[in-house]
């Protein structure tokens, strides 16, 4: 090319790039074009202004701001499109909830700071945990789940994964130079043999996970339809003590020696 004019294009003093115009034959530019060329520039900046902000808030949205995981929201708009797709819907979907066992003991002990370290490491162990396809997502507080989609249902698979976030969380975290140990329990419900909703699938493995937690911790429990039943049990006879106890229904009882 003979001439041309080029406009570097910014935002926010950043450089994204250049805006150009080339001739192959000999032209003076004037300075309506370099105006019009500049005005130009200048909503194309507008514009990757707009969309970077865009990119960044849809990030806040659906990741956690500690761990970079993805968050609750997303985890639940991600199951509820698997599990609704009309064609390519897997053979069956595992969500596998996670809790950190003894988790408030390091906050009050050690301080916030280094429970959210401990929460950072944990994410990045559960992400080498996992293959293409699962996701791990952060809950909330000291919960994490794996969604996992299966072409072909395998219990086996499911084990071995369980009992892989179980080994890799039991191991000791370094956490400012002292070693901290926590443990896992995991509870595990799988689409479609223990529900068909995106709610009921997340609430029965955040069940089996109380069981888990309920029998010793530091191990997982694959949820079935009894332990609804147990749960519901134990509410009904606490409400039943509660009201009990408003009524002043207890009697002290003694037995003389």
């Amino acid at each position: 090319f003979s001439v041309s004019l080029e406009i570097e294009i910014s935002c926010r003093e950043v450089f994204k790039g250049v805006l150009g115009v080339y001739a192959s034959t000999d032209y003076s530019f004037t300075r309506e074009d370099v105006s019009y060329l500049q005005t130009l520039a200048n909503l194309l900046a507008a514009a990757l202004e707009r969309y970077d902000a865009k990119k960044k808030l849809i990030y806040l949205a659906e990741n956690d701001s500690l761990t970079h995981l993805p968050n609750r929201w997303f985890l639940s708009n991600y199951l509820r499109e698997i599990i609704s797709r009309k064609t390519s819907v897997p053979d069956a979907v595992s969500v596998i909830f996670i809790d950190l066992d003894r988790f408030k003991a390091v906050n009050d002990t050690l301080g916030h700071s280094v429970g959210d370290q401990l929460l950072i490491q944990a994410g990045r162990r559960l992400k080498d945990c996992i293959d293409e396809n699962s996701v791990v997502a952060r809950l909330g507080g000291d919960e994490f789940s794996i969604v996992v989609t299966h072409h072909a249902y395998s219990e086996n698979l499911i084990k071995a994964l369980a009992n892989h976030v179980v080994e890799a969380l039991g191991k000791p975290f370094n956490l400012g130079g002292q070693d901290v140990f926590v443990s896992a329990s995991v509870g595990i419900a799988n689409y479609p043999f223990d529900g068909r909703d995106t709610g009921v699938i997340l609430k029965n493995a955040d069940t089996a996970m109380y069981h888990a937690k309920k029998s010793g911790r530091n191990n997982y429990k694959f949820y079935n339809a009894t332990m609804n039943e147990s749960l519901v049990r134990r509410l009904q006879t606490e409400t039943l003590l509660r009201g009990a106890l408003d009524r002043d229904e207890f009697i002290l009882g003694g037995r003389k020696n």
